[in-house]
């Protein structure tokens, strides 16, 4: 069972490093938009790749099989105390899932019933052309969500650093466990 927990921890450490990495990716694209907006730079299609990419959002695939297992079996077949509470820790309380279930009700609330007013169309991973760019450098809601998008961005990656390293310090037990 442990091994299987560390295998799943490595997965979930994977998955984690992958969506900070994509959500720093799409806080630059929302920077650089906002960059282009403040500087009064003219239209240039080479931003079209970044008005689709500032809408990502990347959350993990966490992986949690393996605790359910442990937990039908009985999570007293883990003797080690300090691990079977950072078990709990990890797999009972869900920051991950909220942050990214927050970003997801915001896109689809506030952010994508604007798109059809500012885009040609919504291109999720591809380019986005704006309808007419000088109106969209000027919107107050558009750069508010940009705004809102890199706050985001900055929260959820705090949150995702954090619970990557709560799993990284259970491996390191659960693989002193093992060598015992």
């Amino acid at each position: 069972m442990l091994a299987e927990l560390y295998i799943s921890l490595q997965s979930n450490i994977e998955s984690l490093d992958m969506a900070i990495k994509r959500n720093d990716e799409a806080r630059k694209s929302c920077q650089l938009i906002l960059g282009s907006f403040d500087s009064g730079l003219a239209y240039n299609d080479s931003l079209d790749q970044h008005f689709s990419k500032s809408l990502y959002w990347y959350y993990p695939s966490l992986t949690n099989n393996a605790y359910e297992s442990l937990k039908s079996y009985g999570l007293h077949l883990i003797t080690n105390d300090s691990i079977r509470e950072k078990l709990g820790e990890i797999y009972e309380y869900k920051f991950v899932e909220r942050y990214s279930l927050r970003q997801e009700e915001y896109f689809t609330s506030t952010v994508a019933p604007l798109l059809t007013d500012w885009f040609e169309s919504y291109n999720f991973f591809d380019v986005m052309k704006p309808l007419n760019y000088n109106e969209l450098s000027r919107s107050t809601k558009y750069k508010h969500i940009l705004k809102t998008m890199i706050s985001n961005r900055l929260g959820t990656n705090r949150t995702y650093k954090i619970s990557r390293q709560v799993r990284i310090n259970l491996a390191m037990m659960i693989k002193t466990e093992l060598n015992k």
